[in-house]
């Protein structure tokens, strides 16, 4: 793995992080990274060693937790905990071991360590990652006392009811677990919303949120598109898609306010970066949009993620609260917002004129002909500056969506215009030729 060339992102706690297992990592570092926490994902002891002499307290000091996988591979993890006890201060950080099964190997160095079981969710690994911190600073001294008492009272009855499991040392580990289990956060009223989106469209859900007044991220899953919407008490404040998403990338935006060139975008999507941060803090952190041009950019972005996403007749909606906006978003307050009652109204605009237009215009993927006798005929000076660009794009060639990435407008814009050269007679669809 690649040592980041990137300075550390600012107001955000570093966690170093290690777990063999590739899609869990990826899974738990994005939940992570949305939960407000800066992480250095680390593949083998001489990574770990490395970043923690970098980021620990003989280094930069950024380095606020470890979380460790220590069940996957047991002797690559033992490594990787002999290699971070060896660097001077690193054996007192707070740490999280994820683990299989209920009692987990015993590897030196994870003692104090608050355990998560998997399979988990982002909120437990966040709260067990809090706790964890809480602990080193010392706020569960008074939580421990309950603690032993629970679980002695948990052993005692579970004696009782099956003394045969045998003496106490083979009923701690299950009573531990199941306290465990019990703090775990679970699906409900400020942990997590989840609903189906075929059944309650995405307004409602805008709709519930705001009338609770919540902060965190809605993620909207369908197929393989996934968005996620970041809220903050009434107002959406981002759209984190793909960098690459031409039609809701922030590119489009960015483009559109002069911030990039194409050419330029395009560079900066072929950049590669060590850090795997999200689009908009690698942008902002590196300097690269000024933070005017960016904040709007956002604001843009979300709006039109959101407008698409009301459309959708299945797929599913996750809300996951959050203790804080995404650090690069509190960077940028106060800056433009979207409403979500304004969105929500707009939204709703937007998908009546998409039942008029869409049965015209078919799918995205349709080619369409201009008639250049009708054009000429009518002169340019009697079309919109937003009409002559989509006529000289209807070449026979190109898609509606090669327009809309062509135009950096998106789909709907084009629909629109294209509806009115479609009914004003002066554009067609392309029909492929007749095979005899």
């Amino acid at each position: 793995m690649a040592q980041p060339a990137a300075r550390s992102p600012p107001h955000s706690p570093l966690v170093l992080y290690f777990d063999p297992d590739p899609a869990t990592a990826r899974l738990a570092v994005g939940g992570l990274r949305l939960a407000g926490y800066q992480v250095y994902p680390v593949a083998d002891a001489i990574e770990a060693a490395a970043a923690g002499q970098r980021f620990g307290p003989s280094g930069s000091g950024s380095l606020a937790a470890i979380v460790i996988d220590v069940t996957e591979a047991p002797e690559l993890a033992r490594e990787v905990l002999h290699a971070l006890i060896e660097v001077p201060g690193l054996d007192e950080l707070p740490g999280v071991q994820l683990v299989n099964r209920a009692d987990p190997p015993p590897i030196p160095g994870t003692e104090g360590f608050v355990t998560v079981r998997r399979p988990f969710t982002t909120p437990a690994l966040v709260k067990a990652l809090r706790e964890a911190r809480r602990s080193d600073h010392g706020d569960r001294a008074s939580q421990t006392p309950l603690r032993r008492e629970l679980l002695a009272r948990l052993e005692i009855l579970l004696v009782q009811h099956f003394g045969s499991l045998g003496p106490s040392r083979d009923l701690r580990p299950f009573a531990t677990a199941l306290i465990q289990e019990a703090e775990l956060p679970t699906p409900g009223v400020g942990a997590t919303l989840v609903c189906d989106l075929g059944a309650l469209r995405l307004e409602n859900v805008l709709r519930l949120l705001e009338s609770d007044n919540l902060q965190g991220v809605l993620q909207l899953d369908r197929g393989m598109t996934q968005l996620r919407l970041h809220i903050d008490r009434g107002t959406l404040r981002m759209a984190d898609v793909s960098l690459s998403d031409g039609e809701r990338g922030l590119g489009r935006f960015l483009i559109a306010s002069g911030a990039f060139s194409a050419e330029s975008w395009q560079t900066e999507l072929d950049r590669e970066d060590p850090w795997g941060r999200l689009p908009v803090q690698r942008l902002y952190e590196d300097g690269t949009v000024a933070a005017d041009a960016l904040a709007h950019a956002l604001a843009q972005q979300v709006r039109e993620t959101a407008f698409d996403a009301m459309r959708w007749t299945e797929g599913r909606a996750m809300f996951f609260p959050t203790e804080g906006l995404h650090p690069v978003l509190q960077a940028l307050l106060p800056r433009p917002e979207a409403s979500i009652t304004n969105v929500i109204l707009e939204g709703l605009r937007r998908r009546e004129e998409y039942s008029e237009l869409h049965p015209h215009l078919g799918a995205a993927d349709d080619v369409f002909v201009r008639h250049h006798a009708a054009i000429a005929h009518l002169g340019r000076h009697a079309f919109s500056r937003d009409e002559l660009v989509v006529l000289e794009l209807l070449d026979g060639h190109n898609t509606i969506r090669d327009i809309a990435e062509r135009t950096q407008t998106g789909n709907h814009a084009v629909g629109k215009v294209l509806f009115r050269l479609l009914a004003a007679g002066l554009a067609q669809p392309r029909h492929p030729p007749v095979v005899s």
